[in-house]
């Protein structure tokens, strides 16, 4: 398997160990899911399943993005509380990334 190295411009074979150790950044909690969102862990999810299926044992995280200053901007625009926001965005985002088939990490 080849990667694009954006360093050097250039196709770069893949040396697949294993554990392979995946991280993908996480969506946003202050806005609903969405294409870029479906794009992104759709293509971690792809990755995760190439290396499943040439032998690696993958270990993938995501991990809770953007707990900053735009949410602290949406929730004073909904007039609520910053965690429950982010809790109410992250129950929505799994059934959507379930209904495309994307594989949990």
């Amino acid at each position: 398997m080849q990667l694009f190295d954006t360093a050097t411009q250039s196709h770069t074979p893949m040396r697949i160990s294993s554990p392979a150790l995946m991280h993908a950044y996480g969506i946003t909690r202050y806005g609903s899911a969405h294409l870029e969102h479906a794009f992104t862990f759709l293509t971690y999810d792809l990755l995760q399943r190439r290396l499943e299926d040439l032998g690696a044992c993958v270990r993938m995280v995501r991990n809770v993005a953007d707990v900053d200053e735009p949410i602290y901007v949406k929730t004073k625009q909904l007039g609520a509380h910053c965690l429950d926001l982010a809790r109410t965005e992250s129950a929505e985002f799994a059934p959507v990334m379930q209904a495309l088939n994307s594989q949990r990490s």
